[in-house]
């Protein structure tokens, strides 16, 4: 019988920091609880086959629970930044030492972040603390096998989060190793590997490329239709950090330099060369003389970043 094997989350739809306490519904069981619960049906459906039909049916059942509640989209992670560390134990005929890329790339389709968490929080599960209840939902893709620079195998993860604590991640260090950490005890758990906290950051964007993957999502996290006209501004992401509006629109190098922005309390106007303008309202005002407000092009992302104070 050919092995299944799962893309992506495996039994999980989103994972997230075990440190900060809360695991999905599947994390109810151990792996050896999994294991008797397998063996016990196994054996039922031995000793009386019908009892398969009523396995069947709560099968159905569950999964009717589950598409009420989910919807599986398709979704390419863009590639952000890298972690490359190696194993500390064997995996799969992989011997210890062994590279292991970290591909740490986001999609907006990912839920975001905790979204009461204050800044006292976002620290605390920064500094590990007993009791934080900061999450960052992580998609952990599945494990793939590439070569570096020598020739010599390695393993290649992609860790896609939403935009959100990925931009933050872009100019926060602390905010980064606790990403790179996250991914890696998320790998370690998933995969029954120990990875070495020794790793450098190589200045490349992706190890490979990123294929696309099926996710399964809250439909309540789901982004409401776009406009049939819809523009890099139509899909700006918006969100609250320290006090500070940020909003992050994905754009080509080409297009932020031919790009005119006009920042009003309430709003912002984006006008591009020979093109209409697109106003984005502001979800609450902003004091635009504030000497703290800024405007960055991220290269590496593609992003425009704005940082406004709020009123």
């Amino acid at each position: 019988m050919p092995k299944l094997e799962l893309e992506g989350d495996y039994s999980d739809r989103f994972l997230f920091n075990a440190k900060a306490g809360t695991h999905s519904e599947s994390k109810d069981l151990t792996a050896k609880d999994q294991e008797d619960l397998v063996s016990h049906w196994a054996s039922e459906i031995e000793n009386d086959p019908s009892k398969l039909q009523q396995l069947a049916s709560q099968v159905v059942r569950e999964q009717k629970v589950q598409n009420n509640n989910f919807k599986t989209v398709q979704i390419q992670p863009i590639a952000g930044f890298v972690c490359k560390t190696k194993t500390t134990t064997a995996l799969k005929g992989f011997p210890i030492g062994t590279k292991v890329f970290i591909n740490i790339c986001h999609a907006p389709e990912v839920p975001e972040p905790t979204p009461t968490a204050t800044e006292k929080d976002i620290q605390k599960a920064l500094r590990a603390e007993e009791g934080a209840n900061y999450q960052v939902p992580m998609s952990l893709g599945a494990t793939r096998y590439d070569h570096d620079h020598a020739e010599k195998a390695c393993m290649v993860i992609d860790a896609c989060v939403h935009t959100q604590p990925f931009l933050r991640a872009e100019r926060d260090l602390d905010y980064r190793l606790y990403i790179f950490e996250l991914a890696m005890e998320l790998m370690e758990e998933r995969d029954k590997v120990q990875l070495s906290r020794e790793f450098t950051m190589p200045k490349i964007s992706s190890k490979g490329t990123i294929p696309p993957r099926m996710l399964q999502v809250p439909k309540s996290s789901l982004v409401t239709a776009m406009p049939e006209q819809a523009t890099p501004f139509t899909k700006a992401e918006m969100y609250m950090d320290e006090g500070h509006l940020v909003i992050a629109v994905k754009l080509s190098p080409a297009e932020a330099k031919a790009l005119t922005i006009l920042i009003q309390p309430e709003c912002v106007i984006f006008t591009l060369k020979d093109q209409e303008k697109q106003t984005t309202k502001f979800p609450k005002p902003v004091d635009i003389n504030h000497a703290k407000n800024t405007a960055i092009y991220h290269q590496k992302s593609g992003h425009l970043v704005l940082r406004l104070q709020a009123a």
